[in-house]
C-alpha cells in the first residue's frame, strides 16, 4: 500500500514537472551562433530531485505506525505538503529563468515576470557584484540583475567588446589585495544535503531504525566535513603572489615570475584555471568563484598564455 502511494505521488509530481517544461519549451527562443545562452536548469533539475526525495520521505514516514493526535498528524502532513510543494515551485520557476547575451544585446526572462530585451547602446554601464551577480544600468537606474554563473567571464568580455563601461575600475585592483572563493549561492546546496540528513536521522530516531540513525548521521557528518572543505578553498592575490588556501592541505604560493603558463579544465559543469609554475606547483581556480573577472585582468595584463 505504501509503494502504490509512493509511486502515485511520484507519477503525480513527474506528470505536473513535464507539463511545465513542455509549457515553457514551447516559449524559449531560438539561440544563434555566437550567442551565449544562460538558464538554471540544473537548478531547476536539483530542486525536483529534493521534490521526489521529500515525497518519497514523507509518504513512507506518514505511513509507519506513530502516536500522534489527529491535530499533530494534520500539521506534519500539512508542513510536509508545503516542503514538496516549495521545492516543486522553484524547480518551474528556475525552469523558465534565462538570459541570451547576443551580438546586438540582451534578452531575459526572469523568474517571476515578463520577458525583456535591451540593445548594447542603450546600457551605459555594469557591474558584476561579489556574489556573481551581474546589474546593467541605464544611467543610475538598474534595468537588470542577473547570476551569470559559470558563464559570467564570457558575458563580461562581450560586455567589454559593445565598449559598456564597468561602474568598478579594474585598473587599480590588478595587482593589488583580491581573494576568489566559493561564493554564498553554492552554500546552499550544502546546506540542503546537510538539511536532508538530519531529517533522517530525526525520521530513524523517531522510528527507532538504528542503522537508518547511523547511515544518516554518518551522511550528516561526511556532509559537513565536505562543506568546510569546500568553503575553505581560498585564492589570494597579494604583492603578486598567487596564494592558495584550504583546510587540511599545504599551503601553495606561486610568484608571477614563476608563473609558465595556464591550461582550462572541466569539472562539476564549470571550466577551471590551472596555473603552472616552472616549479612544477598547480593552483586550480573554478569559474565560479567570487572575482574571477579580476584574475582574468591580471591574465591579460601579464599576457600569461593558455596551452
Amino acid at each position: 500500500m505504501v509503494i502504490v502511494k509512493v509511486l502515485s505521488f511520484v507519477i503525480i509530481l513527474c506528470a505536473i514537472k513535464f507539463m511545465a517544461d513542455k509549457i515553457q519549451k514551447s516559449k524559449e527562443i531560438t539561440t544563434e551562433l555566437g550567442e551565449i545562452h544562460i538558464d538554471r536548469k540544473d537548478f531547476s533539475k536539483v530542486y525536483f530531485v529534493l521534490a521526489i526525495a521529500f515525497t518519497i520521505i514523507f509518504t513512507i514516514a506518514l505511513s509507519l505506525p506513530n502516536d500522534l493526535d489527529k491535530s499533530t498528524y494534520q500539521m506534519v502532513t500539512g508542513i510536509s505538503i508545503g516542503v514538496v510543494l516549495f521545492f516543486m515551485i522553484m524547480s518551474i520557476l528556475c525552469n523558465r529563468s534565462y538570459l541570451k547575451v547576443g551580438v546586438d544585446g540582451l534578452t531575459w526572462q526572469k523568474m517571476i515576470g515578463e520577458k525583456g530585451t535591451i540593445k548594447y547602446k542603450d546600457i551605459t554601464s555594469y557591474d558584476m557584484k561579489m556574489n556573481g551577480d551581474l546589474k546593467l544600468y541605464q544611467g543610475k537606474r538598474c534595468i537588470l540583475k542577473f547570476s551569470t554563473y559559470i558563464d559570467r567571464t564570457l558575458v563580461l568580455q562581450r560586455l567589454k567588446n559593445a565598449g559598456i563601461s564597468s561602474q568598478i575600475s579594474l585598473k587599480n585592483l590588478r595587482d593589488s589585495f583580491f581573494s576568489m572563493k566559493m561564493g554564498k549561492r553554492y552554500v546552499i546546496f550544502d546546506g540542503m544535503c546537510i538539511f536532508i540528513f538530519v531529517m533522517f536521522f530525526m525520521g530513524s530516531a523517531y522510528y527507532r531504525m538504528f542503522l537508518g540513525m547511523i547511515f544518516s548521521f554518518i551522511m550528516v557528518i561526511v556532509s559537513i566535513f565536505s562543506f568546510l572543505i569546500r568553503k575553505s578553498r581560498t585564492i589570494m592575490i597579494e604583492n603578486k603572489t598567487i596564494i592558495a588556501t584550504q583546510l587540511f592541505r599545504k599551503q601553495q604560493k606561486i610568484p608571477y615570475e614563476k608563473v609558465d603558463h595556464l591550461s582550462i579544465e572541466s569539472g562539476n559543469n564549470t571550466h577551471i584555471i590551472v596555473i603552472h609554475s616552472k616549479d612544477g606547483i598547480r593552483i586550480k581556480i573554478p569559474a565560479y568563484f567570487e572575482n574571477t573577472e579580476l584574475f582574468e585582468d591580471v591574465i591579460s595584463k601579464h599576457h600569461w598564455k593558455y596551452k
